[in-house]
């Protein structure tokens, strides 16, 4: 299953992809992050396995969080 999703930075959009795939080396399911630029080219990739997923996904929920509890005036 994959996932696309177009996100924007300072200067332009560019767009991201997530998807899991299988480690060619040991065969285990891991995660891949594709980040392109805005003429679909692949600007940066990223591998996770399934337990560095889940810290990161855990991470990005905290730092999200914090930005809620700024916005509502709680900090």
């Amino acid at each position: 299953m994959s996932y696309r999703t177009l996100f924007k930075n300072l200067y332009h959009n560019d767009t991201f992809d997530v998807e899991k795939t299988t480690d060619s080396n040991t065969g285990h399911g891991i995660i891949e992050m594709c980040f392109y630029d805005e003429s679909g080219n692949v600007a940066h990739s990223v591998w996770m396995n399934k337990s560095t997923s889940i810290k990161f996904a855990k991470t990005l929920r905290t730092e999200i969080n914090k930005i809620k509890e700024v916005e509502n005036g709680r900090r």
